[in-house]
């Protein structure tokens, strides 16, 4: 299995090398203090890909841009910029279903939005605006699992994974395509367990992260729960949250 760098030295080391290239990767955290520590750990993961060469694909499920782009900032990710340079590409669900348009380049939106057919309009989407070569070098985060979860049923997010992870598979066989590293955002408060335990069980990765406060910042335990990397070791660290890191201790 091919690795690539999180960019965050202690991280890498503890999932084995790296995030799996082509893998499916759940961050899964709490909405304690807004669940802050989970969504800032995968957007830094998302920044420094892109800083290394990769495309940046954030699907948006959860907010209008102006709010997306502020979290973004968080990271020190200047999302407009990124976007007129061509290594960010959005691909905006939440636009989409509520007919919010926006001239900046490189968002892209559904013409409608319909469950059924979210696969198959992903994939002509992706086939419109993506090289093949851009497909292979690229990091998506799924902005936020749990959202879309609880706008569509779970059951029926479940068979849109199932279908995405089909297209992958024959992306592969029939034209030696790799699919997008992929990062699934999971605030568990939003979810069933049962939705949480299905999603963590086909993933080749899972972080796992709890949060608190003390004496003002924001700190906890990151446990790296699941690895299919052969140097993997069941770990976990103390980290705080500092102007947009995750330092790990």
């Amino acid at each position: 299995m091919r690795v690539v760098s999180t960019g965050i030295p202690e991280l890498d080391l503890a999932l084995g090398g790296g995030l799996i290239k082509g893998g499916l990767i759940v961050i899964s955290y709490e909405s304690d203090l807004n669940g802050s520590a989970g969504w800032i750990l995968g957007l830094k993961i998302l920044k420094n890909r892109i800083d290394e060469g990769d495309l940046g694909i954030l699907i948006n499920h959860r907010y209008p841009l102006s709010n997306l782009f502020n979290r973004l900032s968080v990271v020190g990710l200047n999302a407009e910029a990124t976007l007129k340079e061509g290594r960010l590409k959005i691909l905006d669900v939440f636009g989409s279903l509520y007919g919010i348009k926006y001239s900046y380049e490189g968002v892209h939106q559904f013409g409608s939005f319909d469950p059924r057919m979210y696969i198959p309009k992903m994939v002509e989407l992706f086939e419109k605006i993506l090289t093949p070569e851009q497909i292979e070098n690229s990091i998506a985060a799924i902005f936020t699992a749990g959202s879309f979860a609880m706008r569509i049923g779970e059951e029926r997010y479940m068979k849109v994974i199932e279908e995405s992870m089909a297209f992958n598979e024959k992306l592969k066989l029939e034209k030696g395509i790799a699919f997008p590293t992929r990062i699934y955002f999971l605030n568990r408060d939003e979810i069933s367990p049962r939705f949480s335990a299905w999603l963590s069980s086909i993933a080749d990765q899972v972080i796992s992260i709890t949060s608190h406060e003390v004496e003002n910042r924001i700190g906890g335990k990151l446990r790296i729960t699941k690895s299919l990397l052969p140097n993997f070791e069941l770990k976990s660290f103390r980290y705080w949250v500092a102007k947009g890191n995750i330092e790990i201790l």
